[in-house]
């Protein structure tokens, strides 16, 4: 068996023991692991940096002064109607998707959208990354700057 698959094996077992009890401690851990404590604190400590396992979080609740609108909607032309709201700032967010709808849409505020809406209203609670609330011009130079400053040289791959 390679390190690699060594260490999967090691963060598949930390996971299964933080799911059971999520306040075990790193001497359990290290027991269950067969490892030093110093081991199973690296193992656990990767497994959360490396987003393996994912730790508590603090989620918005949705309020009626919080609401957004997410739509699934079937359309004749997706394509233009997401290229539509990508000047849209009321748009949170809007993807071109396949399968049983072919657009997606989250808006600050209620909207009327061309197409049969398959599901819509206001979206309960959730748990999503959270992205600043740039413009796309201000996104582009965001990202345009770090491709500008990036070093090859300076380059460190993280994990596998």
């Amino acid at each position: 068996m390679s390190l690699l698959d060594t260490w999967k094996r090691q963060y598949r077992v930390i996971y299964e023991l933080i799911c059971g009890n999520p306040r075990i401690e790193v001497t359990a851990i290290s027991k269950e692991l067969k490892k030093d404590w110093a081991t199973a604190s690296n193992r656990v400590r990767e497994a959360f940096d490396k987003g393996y396992i994912i730790g508590p979080q603090i989620r918005e609740r949705s309020y009626s002064n919080l609401g957004e609108y997410v739509y699934l909607v079937n359309c004749q032309d997706p394509l233009e109607m997401f290229l539509q709201y990508t000047e849209d700032q009321n748009i949170v967010y809007h993807a071109r998707m396949d399968g049983f709808a072919n657009l997606w849409v989250i808006s600050k505020e209620k909207i009327v959208i061309e197409g049969n809406i398959l599901v819509g209203g206001l979206r309960s609670d959730y748990h999503i990354s959270y992205a600043p609330d740039h413009s796309w011009k201000t996104s582009m130079e965001i990202m345009w700057e770090k491709v500008r400053n990036f070093n090859p040289d300076d380059y460190q791959q993280k994990g596998r």
